[in-house]
């Protein structure tokens, strides 16, 4: 089943395959960034810093640095996800984040 990420919110903007997967994607299935690191940095597909994933957030740190990544990743393409988005956790760290920016489409069941 899908993991998904949601904005400051709680609403459903983007998911993971599973929660190891390197790839991040919107709802509608295409490729927004990964994690090269293997940590919860993600860079977009260009390398620059998109977000970091805090709990099961999808959000931007306020006191963001520039880590750029110069490798390339695969590309996945088009996804699809699967199940429908549990509740979100409680956010407890608002002030130290912001959203990310993506556009918000309700997800259904896969």
């Amino acid at each position: 089943m899908s993991t998904y990420l949601y904005d400051m919110a709680g609403h459903a903007i983007a998911f993971r395959r599973s929660w190891d997967d390197a790839h991040v994607f919107d709802l509608d299935g295409h490729c927004i960034g990964w994690c090269p690191w293997g940590d919860t940095e993600v860079v977009d597909l260009d390398g620059n810093y998109l977000a970091s994933i805090v709990l099961d957030r999808l959000v931007v740190r306020n006191d963001c640095w520039s880590r750029h990544c110069d490798e390339e990743t695969a590309d996945p393409g088009l996804v699809s996800p699967t199940g429908t988005p549990p509740a979100p956790l409680h956010f407890h760290h608002r002030f130290a984040y912001r959203d990310v920016g993506l556009s918000i489409r309700r997800a259904h069941a896969g």
